[in-house]
């Protein structure tokens, strides 16, 4: 694989890159605030919905070693495409969920989705830098994801301070 030697390329990579990390965290951390109301509209306990977290985090576990090696036999962009388009298709699902049972199935493939954007990222950025300038576009990467949880509650607590 050719590696893109222009700097307009490469900053246009790093940029998408940035865009698609924080992904597979927002899902897990923007809809706490709303844990409370959820369990009284779904007719459950925070606890039952607490396991949401647990599906969410079990299938993105479950997924990260298959999802590295369908994108290794059939490239990355159409790997990445199909699992954000599941992270797009379960959020919607999730929202229009009316029971638990349903919201816990749409997590878990949540979070199978949500895999390939932590890992198809740094698999990217791998198949594209070298050297130092991959170090310094991991450290990048790193700091997307972990400004992520930090960011994602408060969002999610103004949406559920606006919208029901």
């Amino acid at each position: 694989m050719t590696r893109p030697t222009a700097p307009v390329a490469s900053r246009g990579i790093v940029a998408i890159l940035l865009m698609v990390i924080p992904l597979s965290q927002i899902p897990l951390d923007a809809y706490t605030p709303a844990l409370p109301d959820m369990a009284t509209e779904l007719g459950s306990t925070s606890t039952t919905l607490q396991n949401t977290v647990t599906a969410y985090m079990l299938g993105m576990a479950l997924a990260f070693i298959p999802v590295g090696v369908i994108s290794d036999a059939v490239g990355r962009k159409p790997v990445l495409l199909v699992c954000l388009s599941i992270v797009v298709a379960t959020s919607l699902g999730c929202s229009v969920s009316d029971d638990v049972i349903t919201l816990l199935v749409l997590r878990f493939l949540q979070g199978c989705g949500a895999c390939a954007c932590l890992v198809l990222a740094y698999a990217i950025a791998a198949d594209c830098f070298a050297g130092t300038r991959l170090i310094a576009v991991s450290g990048l990467l790193g700091a997307a994801w972990g400004v992520a949880p930090v960011l994602a509650p408060a969002i999610g607590g103004l949406l559920v301070q606006f919208i029901s």
